[in-house]
């Protein structure tokens, strides 16, 4: 996505919110798990596919979900299709892809964190997503945030056996990590459910009526950026950064450019993988050891960085 793409982010406004109580933080569900896939679709009434039209009768924004989850059965990498969910509920993680991207190309990441104990939610944004066959339409990325939002209380509503909406984080890559930095820390669309954020390579581009960080609850997030992204200056991320409340983690990618280091590389994905997982755990599942591990599992690999500021 071009940075004269992203200057039409400037036109439109979304508000996306929420509220509920939080249970006790001390979440235990524990792995390793089968990993069960499948997909579900839900329709939100009151947007219209397309902001662009308001014309009566006009298409409504319909979000196909593909979920990865615990499942009964031997722990295995490998994914099944429908499988008998484990017993939960367990927290969940809402990813957006980026532009002209699903899902499913960060599958190897999602099976990992499902095989711990997480649901993942890879959202497939109708107007930005792989495939289509007029393109992706970039200025859409304004109306993702609500999205993210939307699948969050579907699932809350609809599979609370499996899914627990007090322990929620969002995720994203490229435009899809914009979703979830405005999901997280804007003004215009901060979701007061989300417990963190994990950014893989994100800037901050402006929403109408919004402001990032100011006005918001300090929140956990862990940012990914590499120092040679052609897209995203690996600065725009570190300056986020810097702007973010504590606790607060920033791992430079060595080398990694754009895409690669959060899908099969290179670098090796398991970084983001595992490092992401560390992250989950501290403050989805409070495991007072996990920031311990984080560190450790960064360290191991050799074209990587941290910068922690915890508190």
């Amino acid at each position: 996505m071009t940075h004269r793409l992203l200057g039409l982010l400037l036109a439109v406004l979304i508000v996306g919110s929420a509220c509920g109580d939080k249970k006790d933080a001390s979440q235990q569900t524990t792995g390793p798990y089968a990993v069960g896939v499948r997909t579900v679709t839900f329709v939100d009434d009151s947007r219209a596919l397309d902001a662009r039209n308001t014309q009566p009768g006009a298409p409504r924004r319909r979000l196909v979900t593909n979920l990865w989850y615990p499942a009964e059965g031997v722990a295995s990498d490998t994914e099944v299709a429908d499988a008998k969910p484990a017993k939960g509920p367990f927290p969940l993680i809402v990813f957006s892809h980026g532009r002209s991207g699903e899902p499913q190309q960060y599958a190897a990441s999602f099976r990992i964190w499902a095989r711990a104990g997480y649901v993942v939610a890879g959202v497939r944004h109708p107007l930005t997503v792989r495939g289509l066959p007029f393109g992706a339409v970039t200025e859409d990325i304004v109306n993702e945030p609500a999205d993210q939002t939307f699948v969050i209380t579907k699932l809350g509503a609809e599979d609370s056996s499996l899914v627990d909406v007090d322990h929620v984080a969002v995720a994203g890559h490229s435009s899809g990590a914009i979703d979830a930095l405005a999901s997280g820390f804007n003004t215009c669309c901060h979701d007061k459910r989300v417990d963190a954020v994990v950014l893989e390579s994100a800037i901050g581009p402006p929403f109408k009526g919004g402001t990032y960080f100011k006005g918001v609850p300090a929140t956990p997030v862990l940012f990914f950026h590499g120092d040679a992204d052609p897209e995203f200056p690996h600065a725009a991320g570190h300056d986020l950064f810097e702007q973010a409340k504590p606790p607060k983690f920033f791992v430079t990618i060595k080398g990694g450019g754009h895409t690669s280091p959060y899908r099969d590389g290179p670098p090796d994905f398991h970084l983001v993988a595992q490092a992401s997982l560390d992250f989950f755990d501290r403050y989805l599942k409070d495991r007072k050891d996990a920031l311990d591990r984080l560190r450790r599992d960064v360290a191991g690999f050799p074209f990587a960085t941290l910068e922690a500021v915890p508190r």
